[in-house]
């Protein structure tokens, strides 16, 4: 692998942990920079312990990738439940495959699929102790949730 290869690949990860964490992951890229400034701050003291182990050879990215990796490992054990009607739904599907057509189930998964996503309601985030609105004319001036 040449060097823009690898560029990629780690500029992809990077914004993948953004995207599914984006508080972990800068919170452990802080946490990096910040003990990177530690280990330089406290590198006399540490002298002592040179030969047990060298502090001068972490480098500021290793410190960097640390920090994300540990403040990133809570999201990797948690899970997301579904409802307990969607679940179940999901195992009807499972125990009925072997005694329908192919097509039957796929129109059964498509169908189930499509009851959930039109319960989904999109939920404004709330800024402070406001939440976003938006006045327009058609509602006669009064707020709208966005």
């Amino acid at each position: 692998m040449n060097k823009d290869t690898i560029t990629a690949i780690l500029k992809r990860a990077v914004d993948i942990l953004f995207v599914l964490n984006s508080r972990g992951t800068s919170i452990g890229a802080l946490t990096g920079v910040c003990g990177d400034g530690l280990l330089k701050l406290f590198t006399p003291a540490l002298e002592a312990y040179r030969e047990t182990i060298n502090i001068t050879q972490l480098k500021i990215y290793h410190l960097i990738a640390t920090g994300i990796v540990l403040f990133n490992i809570p999201s990797l054990f948690r899970t997301r439940e579904l409802p307990k009607e969607i679940e179940d739904a999901f195992e009807t599907l499972n125990r009925i495959k072997d005694q329908v057509s192919r097509e039957h189930l796929k129109m059964q998964y498509l169908g189930l699929v499509s009851e959930v996503v039109t319960r989904v309601q999109i939920q404004p985030k709330k800024v402070g102790r406001r939440s976003k609105t938006s006045s327009s004319p058609s509602t006669g001036g009064r707020s709208a949730n966005v």
